[in-house]
């Protein structure tokens, strides 16, 4: 029997660069409003970015996604859309 060979999804060029384009522009935006980006996911759709929380966050217009707490303080995790990205950060309660 002959074994079988994973075949990874093809990656569509045009995609990956629209994507990488929509990312690009949302980066420059926060980096603009003096905003540290700490992660990037371009596998989800939108792409998600995450973003360290500060004084800054206030030009974002987020929406409260969930809550959860680390055992002493409390979360609310957050998230936005910038140029057609998923911008998430957790603000402590």
């Amino acid at each position: 029997m002959k074994p079988r060979h994973h075949n990874p999804p093809r990656v569509d060029r045009c995609e990956m660069r629209r994507k990488s384009n929509l990312v690009c522009a949302a980066v420059q935006q926060l980096v603009a409003m003096g905003i540290e980006v700490i992660s990037i996911d371009m596998q989800t759709e939108p792409a998600l970015i995450d973003i360290n929380d500060s004084h800054q966050v206030y030009r974002l217009r987020g929406d409260s996604v969930g809550h959860y707490s680390d055992g002493h303080r409390k979360f609310v995790k957050k998230s936005a859309l910038l140029a057609g990205c998923t911008i998430a950060w957790s603000e402590q309660r």
